[in-house]
């Protein structure tokens, strides 16, 4: 990686020069609660959570009142200020090797239970989208950064065999061809930020006939048909600006193993009021409509507690990599009920996650391995990052198609193979002298 330094602290700073704050900055767990007892907010703890939940009891009243200005000026600064010690000073002062100029971290091949890689010393692999801009590539390089779209969804409907799931993504390969060129006429490269700025009226003298295009084609989103079959509605009427989000959390909460608490506190923070008992109905009404992936939640909880017949415990990925559960005694009542909750939540996301980190290694391995045979080391291309299922390459810019489609082809033929051909696959690119430019 490339950093230039002299950018690192370029970030615009808000003004935090209020009354309040001017002599007592909230930096530390022990100033937070001072600055708040000083408005009327009485609390003792200064963790993002609790404050989030005040934060949001307060939004429920005057948001124009100073202690809930205060409170989320305090929440803002104190996330403006992690980051810029976690990535800027911590980069200067830490990783950025005098010699090159860049950070080298270190990667975990087996890093996480699910077998993605993970890195650590600096971890580049959660990095905001605004401080991605701050990673250059060299003179006459470009970063070319490449991820699947929705994989683990997609190993959900090949390992489920969901039909709902399965038509929707070949439907949307169907119609890719078709709304690509559309999109391109009205200046977006992605067909689904396209669809999203359409339905928000962002998109202005659109023809009737793209407009059907487009809502043609938002059928096919995943999101909205989880948030069909969630609300019980037809697909035609899911309001896509404000119920897309619902399919969406629903969605994820089904690959994650949550439950209706953690759905009802995540829509919550999306703007979408709901209890806790509606969202056990959305839940519901999701088995219900989607009865092959309640089948296969099931079968999947069963396998961390009912030993095959060698005696043990696992789940395994549709290629056949196995993660082994070890449940405590069940005389250890509690902590037996804990850890099996815990594996239950994990058998699912095993599978699905599982599937996408067996596609991505796959095909860093076959893009590395051509680099390597078919390039001389002055214009060889560097894969220089992995971020989940995401791939960034490094490349000299007369040539960063000719990688990217190589790349493309390589992500798209392994993570096929991971899903044992049952679901398309596609994969989205973003190019620039910056990471995520």
């Amino acid at each position: 990686f490339f950093f230039k330094q002299k950018t690192a602290y370029e970030i615009p700073k808000r003004d935090w020069s209020s009354d309040v704050c001017s002599s007592d900055l909230p930096g530390s767990a022990q100033q937070v609660p001072n600055i708040l007892r000083a408005v009327g907010i009485h609390t003792e703890s200064a963790q993002e959570g609790d404050l989030a939940d005040i934060e949001r009891k307060l939004r429920d009243g005057d948001t124009q009142s100073l202690r809930y200005r205060i409170l989320s000026e305090t929440i803002a600064f104190r996330a403006y200020k992690s980051e810029t010690d976690k990535y800027c000073k911590a980069w200067i002062e830490k990783w950025i090797n005098p010699l090159t100029n860049s950070i080298h971290p270190n990667f975990q091949s087996y890093g996480t239970a699910t077998g993605r890689l993970a890195c650590k010393q600096p971890n580049m692999q959660n990095i905001t989208e605004v401080y991605r801009s701050y990673i250059i590539a060299p003179p006459e390089h470009v970063i070319l950064s490449q991820d699947y779209s929705q994989y683990e969804f997609r190993a959900c409907a090949a390992c489920t065999g969901e039909d709902y799931l399965i038509a929707s993504f070949q439907a949307r390969a169907a119609m890719l061809p078709r709304i690509r060129p559309v999109a391109a006429q009205y200046g977006f490269v992605d067909p689904d930020a396209f669809v999203k700025n359409v339905k928000k009226g962002k998109v202005k003298n659109i023809t009737p006939a793209d407009r059907a295009l487009v809502d043609e084609f938002s059928h096919t989103d995943i999101h909205v048909l989880n948030a069909a079959v969630a609300l019980g509605k037809r697909i035609e009427d899911v309001d896509y600006s404000s119920e897309r989000s619902v399919g969406k959390t629903i969605g994820y909460a089904i690959l994650y193993g949550a439950g209706a608490s953690t759905i009802r506190d995540q829509l919550h923070k999306e703007g979408f009021l709901v209890s806790q008992a509606e969202c056990e109905d959305f839940l519901l009404k999701f088995r219900k409509g989607a009865p092959k992936v309640a089948q296969f939640i099931g079968d999947c909880n069963r396998a961390v507690v009912v030993p095959k017949p060698n005696g043990v415990c696992y789940i395994e990925t549709p290629l056949g990599r196995k993660r082994f559960f070890v449940l405590p005694p069940k005389h250890k009542v509690g902590e037996y009920k804990k850890e099996r909750a815990k594996a239950e939540r994990e058998s699912c996301n095993m599978v699905f996650q599982g599937a996408n980190a067996d596609a991505t290694k796959k095909a860093i391995v076959v893009c590395d391995s051509h680099y390597q045979a078919n390039y001389e080391e002055d214009r060889r291309p560097m894969v220089i990052l992995n971020v989940h299922d995401e791939i960034v390459t490094q490349c000299r810019e007369d040539m960063y198609q000719e990688v990217a489609d190589f790349c493309a082809k390589a992500m798209v033929e392994a993570g096929e193979a991971a899903l044992l051909n049952r679901v398309p696959v596609e994969v989205s690119m973003s190019v620039g002298t910056r990471w995520g430019k």
